[in-house]
């Protein structure tokens, strides 16, 4: 059974340790610019093995880990299996292989455990890479993320980037190094542990725990635009179950004493909530794990800035070839025209579902669904295919 969602990615955590970053000169600072491509709210960074460029993920909420064919291909040693949880909750065993040499820039990385992962399991294969950078190779190092110059920068250097004046959140890292910012506040009256996750691309998903947690503590009632009860990501082994998810809304998101109005949330099964890659959008960061701080600068200069509101009416899921609706907004048009959970989509405008292109059919799809008019064909609860028109 082949299942795809919607929302990929904040892949896995670990509970195991791995060396730093190995140089061809031990204690030289450094300083080095890669260039990257951002699609799709995701950053794709190019790594070489044995001089043999590949196209790897670049998600500090993960750890490093490679394809199976390029595990096949190399056939590293094994070190070991390792219990791992997705961020369902969900616990399988992992094999951990040791990568004797790869680079990335000018960074050279040697005797490195990685994780091996099945991506068409996940169809991840849909983004067309070879592995994934984590942040457990990228402590004891500042790096700059520029989506609109289209680099990252790393160094060792403690004071590169002083000079860059921006909004600063303390910085705390878990196992393997995944980067915790600290005081983060979401609402009004409200501060929270948040990781950021450039794996996810959305601009901020708030965990259950902490949406009831603020719910108790100042009541979200003012915030929770709707709920419906559905299924809207995939962790490292499947779908999550249905939940009942929130539709949120904030105009009091603050970065320290910057403030990002606009905010559409929606809750995660996750243990912790997530700032993701949606950010990078608005400004540059500065991830930095050797002085332990998080700093943004807006790329406008100013003090707010209005989120474009692009969240999801629906969300998809493939089963055994099909597409079907795991979750959808009751207060959507989409719903109020006659879609429902559980629905197979057959054709959204001039897009039919391809079984045998099943990741062109989905982004094809899903950059139809964000349309103001749509036409959708789907096969309802009694089997019958029928068409739903919207106009937003």
């Amino acid at each position: 059974m082949k299942i795809f969602f919607l929302v990929i990615l904040s892949l896995l955590y670990s509970t195991f340790s791995n060396s730093v970053l190995a140089q061809k000169k031990q204690d030289v600072f450094f300083v080095d610019t890669l260039s990257i491509e951002f699609v799709n709210n995701k950053i794709f960074v190019p790594v070489f093995i044995n001089n043999i460029e590949r196209r790897f993920l670049f998600d500090t909420g993960a750890i490093l880990s490679l394809s199976q064919p390029l595990q096949i291909e190399h056939d590293y040693e094994l070190k070991y299996n390792e219990n791992v949880m997705d961020i369902n909750g969900n616990v399988d065993s992992i094999p951990f292989v040791l990568i004797r040499e790869f680079s990335m820039g000018k960074m050279n990385f040697e005797n490195k455990v990685s994780a091996v992962l099945n991506l068409d399991s996940m169809l991840l294969h849909c983004l067309n890479i070879d592995g994934i950078i984590g942040s457990n190779i990228l402590n004891e190092l500042i790096i700059k993320i520029d989506i609109q110059k289209k680099m990252l920068i790393f160094s060792n250097q403690k004071n590169i980037f002083k000079k860059e004046k921006g909004y600063t959140l303390p910085l705390k890292t878990l196992n393997n190094n995944i980067p915790i910012i600290t005081n983060l506040s979401p609402f009004k009256k409200a501060k929270e542990e948040v990781l950021f996750d450039t794996g996810d691309k959305h601009f901020y998903s708030i965990s259950n725990r902490a949406y009831h947690f603020f719910d108790e503590k100042i009541g979200l009632s003012n915030y929770t635009l709707e709920t419906a009860l559905g299924s809207s990501s995939i962790g490292l082994y499947g779908m999550e179950r249905d939940t009942l998810k929130y539709k949120i809304k904030t105009d009091h998101f603050r970065l320290k004493n910057f403030t990002f109005r606009n905010v559409i949330i929606k809750n995660t099964s996750d243990t912790n909530s997530r700032l993701g890659a949606d950010i990078l959008n608005y400004g540059y960061v500065i991830l930095d794990y050797i002085n332990d701080k998080f700093t943004f600068i807006p790329y406008n200069n100013s003090k707010s800035i209005l989120l474009k509101d692009e969240t999801e009416d629906i969300y998809i899921s493939v089963v055994n070839d099909e597409f079907i609706i795991s979750l959808i907004w009751e207060k959507s048009e989409l719903y109020k025209v006659g879609l429902r959970k559980g629905f197979i989509i057959k054709k959204v405008n001039d897009i039919d579902v391809d079984k045998e292109n099943l990741c062109e059919t989905f982004l094809n799809i899903r950059q139809e669904l964000v349309k103001n008019q749509l036409t959708v064909v789907a096969v309802d609860s009694d089997g019958i295919e029928r068409i739903y028109r919207t106009n937003k």
